[in-house]
Order: C-alpha cells, then sequence, then structure tokens
C-alpha cells in the first residue's frame, strides 16, 4: 500500500482500498492475539513494559523514517533536475553515507564518559541542522553542500544509534533481548517506507501545485507572457 499508493492515487483505487483492508485486518488480528494470547505470542508483551524499550523504538522509527526519505529523493533530484551522472551521483552520496560509520567509530570511546542522553541530544541537533539546510538546496547550488548535509544528518543519526541501544535493551531480561532486538529492526524499516511515502506523496502535492499556478499567469494580458519577456515560436 505504502510503495504503491502515490502510482495508484492512493484512496482513488480499488488495489489500494483492498491492501488498506488486509493490513488493518492483520494488525487487528495481530493486536487482539497478542492481548488475549500468554504463550506462543509473537510480541512478548513484557516489552511493552520496558519504558525505556519503548522510548528507544521510537526514536528509531523516527531515525527511519528522516534518513530513508531522504536517500529516496536525493539521487532523482541530482540526476534528473541537475544533470548529474549516475557514477558521479553515486559517488557523491557514498561519501555523505560515511557519516553513521564515523559516528560509531568516534562516539564508542565516548559512552563510558559521558551521559549518554547528552551523545543522543547532540546527535538529533546535528540531523535538525542538516534537515534545515536540506531545506535551503536549490538547483544552483554545488554538491558541496549535499555531501555536508547529508555527513551532518549521517553522523547525527549514527551518534544516537549506539547510546539508543544501550538504553533500549540494558533494562530487558536476556530471554527477550532477540526478540526485541528484531522488533526495532522491524520499525526502523517500518519508519523507512512511511517516511518515503510521505515525502513522495509530498512532493507531488507540491509539483501538481506550483504547476498550477505556474499556469495561472499564462493569459493574454499578462506583459511577462509577451515579448521580449516571452519570445513568439515561428511556425
Amino acid at each position: 500500500m505504502l510503495d504503491r499508493g502515490e502510482l495508484k492515487d492512493w484512496f482513488h483505487s480499488s488495489e489500494i482500498w483492498i491492501e488498506a483492508t488486509v493490513a488493518g485486518l492483520g494488525f487487528y488480528l495481530f493486536t487482539v492475539h497478542t492481548v488475549t494470547t500468554d504463550e506462543r505470542s509473537f510480541l512478548n508483551r513484557d516489552l511493552l513494559k520496558s519504558a525505556n524499550f519503548v522510548a528507544g523504538t521510537v526514536l528509531v522509527f523516527c531515525a527511519g523514517l528522516i534518513q530513508s526519505g531522504v536517500l529516496a529523493l536525493l539521487p532523482t533530484m541530482l540526476q534528473n533536475l541537475m544533470n548529474y551522472p549516475a557514477v558521479t551521483t553515486g559517488w557523491w552520496l557514498l561519501r555523505a553515507a560515511s557519516g553513521p560509520w564515523q559516528a560509531l567509530f568516534l562516539v564508542a570511546p565516548l559512552i563510558n564518559r559521558v551521559d549518554n542522553r547528552l551523545i543522543i541530544l547532540f546527535g538529533l541537533l546535528l540531523t535538525a541542522v542538516s534537515m534545515w539546510q536540506m531545506s535551503c538546496f536549490s538547483l544552483q547550488m554545488s554538491m558541496a553542500p549535499v555531501v555536508i548535509s547529508g555527513l551532518l544528518q549521517g553522523f547525527g543519526l549514527g551518534s544516537t544509534q549506539v547510546p539508543l541501544n544501550i538504553i533500549a535493551l540494558s533494562t530487558l531480561p536476556r530471554h527477550i533481548m532477540t526478540q526485541g532486538t528484531a522488533l526495532r529492526q522491524l520499525m526502523r524499516n517500518l519508519g523507512g517506507s512511511i517516511g518515503i511515502s510521505i515525502l513522495v506523496a509530498t512532493l507531488a502535492q507540491n509539483t501538481q501545485v506550483v504547476h498550477s499556478r505556474l499556469v495561472e499567469g499564462l493569459r493574454p494580458d499578462n506583459p511577462l507572457a509577451q515579448a521580449p519577456y516571452l519570445q513568439r515560436r515561428s511556425a
């Protein structure tokens, strides 16, 4: 539903309605099964009793929401709008994507020396700065702002991963540790899917709005639609 919603015009399509119904029914059955079943439940309810795990999982979901959505739109902008070759785009995005790995090497020695909450706050602030910088992107810019914002975002989100894992998983009993790790990865992937769908839908809607506003100015009485601003094409 999330991947094909924009292509099928969301709930104007019977396919999306069917997929949404199946997803809603599945979520309902999952919830009822989790609440009413004590043994062999897919989700151990003890995971939800840990405030640290719940908060850490929500933040991981938000991280996937941000990072995956941005990475899905950047290649399209660089190749289709700024005319960079695919190899050049991949090379520069690879540099920008090195931020999380650099953060892991730098943050790991600080885990036992600095309050983990301060490291998470620092990472979230870097992510906010990178998102603000991305809001200032234009087609006249060089590749430098893309790389810098990518490094800041990657470094910021990477700085939050290790302390978040420690805080979220440290209070879990050993027998549900594996399930907690799997659930966090699932929520990260789900956040990425939702983030891509939201950004693509927002982009399509804003594109339609901008096109409509541009067409409004193409009137015979608009001086900007006359020569010398708009040249007539010869037959």
